[in-house]
């Protein structure tokens, strides 16, 4: 009995220390999870007030202080940035610290909606995107094809809550 203890109890230790230790979300899944909610969300409100802004001004918002949603560049889990032209608008959420090259980041897009002639129906175009790790998130930019805001290849676009 107490020489199966012994390697059991190896194998225990090292396989306890494998997860606390581990750079990779495959064993901490619950934890990556949390941080893409965390680094999604804010795209998605980022997204929100350029739509407005945009279908009440005219103008896309071009700092991240005047965005004013609560968000500092660096912050927790990501990193965020935005990029703005006179016909779009970008917002990273890039991922930083342990298990960046793991976990999902994100882009949003806002387009002026050109299609639409009625003003009432005017909302401009948004999507987000989503893509693994670091390196990817930064070479991402969504396009507008035929009217129609598109992740490039390499990314997903996520998920809409109903």
């Amino acid at each position: 009995m107490k020489r199966f203890l012994v390697p059991a109890a190896v194998i225990t230790f090292l396989a306890a220390n494998a997860v606390i230790l581990s750079d990779s979300c495959i064993f901490l899944t619950m934890a990556c999870k949390r941080m893409e909610a965390d680094g999604k969300a804010v795209t998605e409100t980022a997204n929100r007030v350029q739509q407005v802004h945009y279908f009440e001004r005219g103008k896309f918002i071009e700092s991240m202080d005047a965005l004013d949603i609560g968000v500092k560049p660096q912050m927790n889990w990501y990193a965020h940035s935005m990029q703005v032209t006179p016909t779009s608008a970008f917002f990273y959420a890039v991922p930083t610290g342990k298990m960046a090259s793991f976990r999902r980041g994100y882009v949003g897009a806002v387009f002026p909606n050109k299609a639409s002639k009625d003003d009432i129906d005017n909302v401009p175009l948004e999507i987000v995107c989503e893509a693994v790790g670091r390196k990817a998130i930064l070479k991402i930019k969504p396009l507008l094809q035929n009217g129609s805001p598109t992740c490039p290849e390499g990314s997903v676009q996520t998920k809409r809550p109903r």
